[in-house]
C-alpha cells in the first residue's frame, strides 16, 4: 500500500502542479494580450464598448443596434447634428455603429428604469393608477440621461482643448523656429505633449495620419475644425491656412495668437473670481446672517422675555 500512496501522491502533486503552470502561462498570455490592445486602441474608441466578452458584443449585435434602428431619427439633418456631437465628444471611429448603439443605448436604458419602477411598486404593494402615472418619469429619464452625458463629455472636452491650446502653440512655435515643417511639427508636438495635452495630442495624431494617408492639408484642417467644434482651434485652423497660402511667417502668427489666447484666458480667470462675491451672497444670507442674528440678538430677547415673565 506504501508504493501505492507514493505514487498517488507523486501524480496528484504532478497534476496540480501541470494545472498550475498552465492556468499561469494562459492568464499571463491572455493579460499581455489585452494589455497591448488596450495601448494600440484609442481610449475613446474603447468607451461605447465597455465590456469586451462575446456574450455582449452579441447583445449589442442583436439587441441595441436593431433598437437603435428603429428609434433612430429619419431626418437627415439631427442624424448629421448627433454625429457631429459624438465626434466633437470624442467618439469617431467604434466597434458599433454609432449613432444606433446610441438610440439603442437610450431605448434600453428608459425600459430598464422603468420595469425596475414597476417592479419597486409591484414589490412595495403600492400597485395603482396614480402609481403608474409617475412611470413616464423613470422612462424619460432612462431616455435622456445619455444625451446629456453626451453634451457634458462635449463640454469637458472642449474646455480641455480651450485649456491646452497655448501650451501646444508654444511648442509648435519652438519647433518651427528650429528648423521644422509644419507637418513635422505638428507630430513632434502630438508625441511631446501626450500627458500635458491629452485630447489635443491625439487630435494632431489624428491629423499626421490624415496628412500621411494623402489628404490634402487644407482638408484635413478643415475636419480637424469641424471635428472639435472650438473657437480658439478653429481659429489656429485658420490662422495656419492663410499663413500657408500667403507665405508669412508661421511662428509669429502662432506667437501672437497664443498671446491673446493666454490673455482670454486670464480674462476669464478674472471674470470668475469675480463673480465669487455675488455667489457667496446666498450662503451668507441662508446660512451665516441666521447665525449672526442669534447670537447678536439672543441675549437681548431672553432679557426681554425675563422681564415680561417679572411683570406680568
Amino acid at each position: 500500500m506504501k508504493p501505492l500512496s507514493l505514487a498517488a501522491a507523486v501524480f496528484s502533486f504532478a497534476w496540480v502542479t501541470f494545472t498550475f503552470l498552465f492556468l499561469y502561462r494562459w492568464a499571463d498570455r491572455e493579460f499581455r494580450a489585452r494589455s497591448l490592445l488596450r495601448r494600440l486602441e484609442p481610449e475613446r474608441e474603447r468607451g461605447l464598448r465597455l465590456l469586451t466578452g462575446e456574450w455582449f458584443q452579441a447583445a449589442v449585435s442583436r439587441v441595441l443596434v436593431p433598437l437603435g434602428q428603429v428609434a433612430a431619427p429619419r431626418d437627415e439633418g439631427a442624424l448629421s447634428a448627433l454625429r457631429r456631437s459624438m465626434r466633437q465628444a470624442g467618439y469617431r471611429a467604434t466597434a458599433y455603429p454609432a449613432v444606433e448603439f446610441y438610440f439603442g443605448l437610450r431605448v434600453v436604458l428608459g425600459l430598464a428604469l422603468g420595469f425596475l419602477y414597476l417592479a419597486g411598486l409591484i414589490w412595495g404593494g403600492e400597485w395603482g393608477g396614480k402609481s403608474l402615472l409617475y412611470t413616464f418619469l423613470p422612462l424619460s429619464a432612462g431616455y435622456y440621461a445619455p444625451a446629456a452625458v453626451l453634451r457634458g463629455q462635449a463640454s469637458v472636452r472642449s474646455k480641455k482643448i480651450w485649456k491646452e491650446l497655448p501650451d501646444v502653440l508654444d511648442l509648435l512655435k519652438i519647433c518651427i523656429e528650429a528648423g521644422l515643417s509644419l507637418d513635422s511639427a505638428l507630430h513632434r508636438v502630438s508625441r511631446e505633449l501626450k500627458d500635458i495635452a491629452p485630447v489635443l495630442s491625439r487630435e494632431l495624431a489624428q491629423y499626421f495620419l490624415e496628412i500621411q494617408g494623402g489628404l490634402p492639408r487644407k482638408e484635413v484642417f478643415v475636419k480637424l475644425a469641424e471635428r472639435n467644434q472650438v473657437n480658439a482651434l478653429t481659429g489656429v485652423v485658420n490662422v495656419l491656412l492663410q499663413s500657408t497660402r500667403l507665405g508669412t511667417d508661421i511662428a509669429e502668427a502662432l506667437q501672437v495668437y497664443s498671446v491673446s489666447l493666454r490673455t482670454e484666458r486670464m480674462q476669464a480667470a478674472e471674470e470668475q473670481g469675480a463673480r465669487i462675491s455675488t455667489k457667496l451672497t446666498f450662503p451668507m444670507i441662508l446660512f451665516i446672517l441666521p447665525a449672526l442674528l442669534i447670537v447678536i440678538l439672543g441675549p437681548a430677547l431672553i432679557n426681554m422675555l425675563e422681564r415680561l415673565e417679572r411683570v406680568f
